[in-house]
């Protein structure tokens, strides 16, 4: 059984419980911001029989609590994007009904809270002191109170059509560190990246978007990119993992070792090291231990006292 989701639901747990005989797999994302939830990932990924993780273009700028964990299987990027069956600029904007000529812009965000309302109002003046252009929306850009967010004198075409990506700027919510991503493309020059704290630059970098100079050399620079097959991986070591019977299990077992291994190399030379200082102190806490055991504690058996009531006093004024 494979598993996509950030952690194991509790209805995965219970099924892994009722059924310790089928394999789990997590296919675990990497890219964690740093939240709390790291705390239980060393139990929950004990929990399942078998990690694979995804790779992530960005892995560079990954410090959430994944990066340096040793248990998964490390596969290439999945992406959605298929140079084969994706249609060109023509061809996509017939599709979606908008002019063959000039410039056509998505604006891509979810609306709803205020602080995303004043980015999107943010986006879309940066982008109406540019004329000509035609904007994109994949949702009414309208407040909770049903106003509109479209500044005046602004045509904005809405259109249902999915997968659509996310543009402009990264929406930090959740568990996926969005905006470690965009500052790594930003760094590396495939995208603009603006401050989602500042008004002012979400704006100015949607105008800066207008340049046809800018947008050249970010398509060419995104042309660089190579093209990612971590769902065949995938899809291979799921079938791999998913022999059942006596004599695959022990070869099983072999290669998930030697792909564990394969991918704390490609993880780096200062992930292995980390682990194997780790075992070591491991080792030598054990060894220590061993040769001094804690003292017994010296404190008198007393009574166990039980009260109800808040104003219960354990030692005498």
């Amino acid at each position: 059984m494979t598993f996509d989701g950030v952690v194991p639901y509790p209805g995965i747990l219970a099924a892994k419980f009722r059924r310790p005989s089928v394999s789990f797999i997590w296919i675990r994302r990497g890219m964690w911001q740093k939240k709390p939830q790291g705390i239980a990932l060393s139990l929950q990924s004990k929990l399942m029989d078998y990690v694979i993780e995804p790779g992530d273009v960005a892995r560079e700028y990954d410090n959430g609590p994944t990066k340096h964990r040793g248990e998964a299987l490390l596969t290439s990027p999945v992406t959605l994007y298929d140079p084969e069956t994706s249609l060109s600029k023509k061809e996509a904007k017939s599709f979606l009904g908008l002019r063959s000529e000039g410039v056509a812009v998505l604006v891509q965000l979810g609306v709803g809270d205020q602080d995303l309302n004043e980015r999107v109002s943010a986006v879309l003046k940066g982008l109406s002191r540019n004329q000509g252009i035609e904007i994109v929306m994949a949702k009414e850009p309208r407040s909770r109170t049903g106003e509109t967010l479209v500044p005046r004198g602004l045509d904005v075409k809405v259109i249902r059509h999915f997968p659509l990506a996310n543009l402009l700027i990264a929406n930090n919510r959740g568990t996926d560190d969005q905006i470690a991503r965009a500052k790594w493309c930003a760094d590396y020059k495939l995208t603009l990246f603006a401050d989602n704290e500042s008004l002012f630059e979400i704006q100015e970098k949607a105008h800066q978007l207008m340049e046809s100079q800018v947008r050249l050399k970010l398509t060419q620079m995104c042309e660089r990119i190579s093209n990612f097959n971590g769902d065949r991986e995938i899809a291979s070591l799921i079938l791999m993992l998913s022999q059942d019977n006596v004599s695959s299990l022990i070869l099983k077992r072999m290669r998930y070792q030697r792909l564990l291994a394969q991918s704390a190399f490609e993880r780096g030379l200062g992930h292995a090291l980390r682990k194997l200082a780790n075992s070591a102190l491991r080792i030598a806490a054990l060894i220590f231990r061993t040769f001094f055991p804690h003292a017994e504690s010296l404190v008198p058996e007393s009574k166990v006292l039980f009260s109800q009531s808040l104003d219960f006093e354990l030692c005498n004024p």
